[in-house]
This record gives structure tokens, sequence and C-alpha cells, in this order.
């Protein structure tokens, strides 16, 4: 879906995005349990393994990820990148980002551009 016609293509970024704003909204919890901690793993394997990839190439056709004085501005176009870089920054500096080293790993191999979450603000 991801290279497709461009409803498709907008489907496929909008739901990714759904699924990360989810799967980065782990500072609003508190005191999981090893169980969910083992489903939150499995749920980042799984966005991994099938949908980070293509978004991150589609994420790096847009200027918001290059462009370094683009970080405060919200936009129309990038609410949930926003969002998302927003929570990755959180999540780095946080008490979860043990969990989530698959994905930042995941990040690093495969992007080409400094993301807003890496970036000082």
């Amino acid at each position: 879906m991801f290279y497709g016609s461009y409803s498709s293509n907008l489907i496929a970024i909008r739901f990714t995005e759904f699924i990360l704003m989810i799967v980065t909204s782990i500072n609003n919890l508190h005191d999981l349990s090893q169980f969910e901690l083992e489903n939150l793993n499995t749920l980042i394997t799984n966005l991994s393994n099938t949908l980070l990839i293509p978004y991150i190439h589609i994420a790096e056709r847009e200027k918001e990820i290059w462009d370094k004085g683009n970080n405060e501005q919200l936009t129309f176009y990038n609410p949930a990148k926003h969002l998302i870089n927003d929570r990755l920054r959180e999540i780095s500096k946080g008490n979860y980002a043990e969990n989530y080293n698959g994905l930042f790993q995941l990040l690093n191999d495969v992007k080409v551009a400094q993301w807003p979450y890496e970036r000082d603000n």
C-alpha cells in the first residue's frame, strides 16, 4: 500500500502513524507488568517487521524530517509526525527506553536524516 496510488499511500501512512502514536504513548502508563511489557515488545517487533521501513522511506521525502529549523513548526500536514517525534524524544530519555531499543535500532539502521526526536530543542 505504501507504494501504490495516492489514496492507498495516504491510508498506509495514516494507519502507521496511528499505530506509532499508540505504541509511543507508553509514557502515559505506569507500573506495567512483565506480561504487558512482553506484549509491548511483541507489538514493537511486529511494527518493525511490517510497517516501519516503508514508513521511514516515505517520511524522509518530506521536509519536516530534514529541515532542522522546522522543529517547532506544526502545520496541517505534519501533526502526527510532530507528535510521534515528541513521544520518541520522551521515550529515549524515559523509564521505558530499554523496551524501545529494537525500534530505535531499526530507525538508526534505515533512516538517513537526523530526525527531530534526535535534535536538541
